[in-house]
């Protein structure tokens, strides 16, 4: 139509963002297994732009304390003198 404002979609996602979206997504997961912990929402997101984003979704109160632990006991490990 003559004179309408021009439509501004969405700008298209860069194919890289998406496919390192996904191996993100896939490399904490594996990461998360190795403690047993799981996070079913955990997936590639949809990238802003050109960076990549993971949706960690929601957890129950075991994996959260579960997570809590294994996060306090690795920052713990980090600041013990060697």
């Amino acid at each position: 139509m003559p004179g309408a404002p021009e439509s501004r979609g969405a700008e298209p996602h860069p194919a890289g963002a998406v496919r390192e979206s996904e191996e993100l997504a896939a490399n904490l997961r594996s990461a998360l297994a190795r403690h047993d912990i799981t996070l079913p929402s955990l997936r590639p997101g949809f990238p802003i732009g050109s960076a990549p984003l993971i949706d960690l979704g929601r957890c129950n109160r075991e994996t959260t304390l579960r997570l809590t632990m294994i996060l306090n006991a690795l920052a713990d490990d980090r600041q013990s003198p060697a």
